[in-house]
């Protein structure tokens, strides 16, 4: 389809209360998919059959360019992302340990891998910042199975049977090793179209995404370790 017949269709569905309705039940998937795939919710706890718990409700709103279906996209999707970062960051102070973790030198990690070899048999994840990632790369690629890399929230490689996966919201200096029995999760989205009230000063409707999660987590069975940057 032509982006200019593209527009005019998704002008005239922005037009009515009904189009709106329409449009916000057909982002309901794509936007789900997208979490399924990224959220790091997803990757380290398991998936309930049914709830188990008030879910958190976490929301963010984007308004819709009836000019243009590529901003309207964009967006949408910087939106879900900004509610997929707000579960990220539950899942982490859900999982993080109270205790002090014990603490490793960047220049030796070989000891924080022993350490932790045995206990990363069991399937699960292991939450990083980047930048930690970036050392253990440096320093014991030959220990790790590298896949890929360069991206945060972004899967990285394998240490035993732990996914390494990196957040932006992981602290610099802290790792967590969370099985996938130390939780679970449950969670739906919905977008939906808002009313005039709600439209931005310019008359552009909006939209709002929301996620709604039920997460519980047992930090007594995540392991952490603290990994302190050594100067040179």
């Amino acid at each position: 389809m032509k982006p200019e017949l593209r527009d005019i269709i998704l002008s005239q569905y922005l037009k009515s209360p009904e189009g709106r309705k329409k449009l916000a039940a057909s982002m309901v998937q794509p936007i789900h998919s997208r979490m399924m795939h990224n959220a790091l919710w997803r990757r380290a706890l398991e998936k309930a059959d049914v709830p188990f718990c008030e879910p958190e409700i976490l929301s963010a709103t984007f308004e819709a360019d009836p000019k243009n279906l590529d901003k309207v996209m964009r967006a949408q999707d910087l939106a879900r992302a900004q509610v997929q970062l707000l579960g990220d960051e539950l899942l982490i102070r859900s999982v993080t340990p109270d205790e002090d973790p014990p603490q490793y030198g960047t220049g030796d990690l070989q000891y924080l891998l022993d350490d932790h070899e045995e206990f990363a048999k069991q399937p699960g994840t292991i939450l990083i910042n980047a930048r930690d990632y970036a050392d253990f790369r440096k320093w014991h690629h030959d220990r790790l199975d590298i896949e890929s890399g360069g991206f945060c929230r972004h899967f990285m490689a394998m240490f035993g049977n732990m996914g390494i996966w990196c957040s932006r919201h992981q602290p610099v200096g802290l790792m967590l090793f969370v099985p996938r029995t130390a939780g679970r999760y449950l969670d739906t989205v919905e977008v939906e179209a808002l009313g005039k009230e709600h439209a931005t000063e310019e008359g552009l409707p909006t939209f709002k995404i929301t996620l709604k999660l039920c997460l519980e987590a047992d930090p007594s069975l995540v392991r952490a370790a603290r990994v302190v940057r050594m100067s040179n």
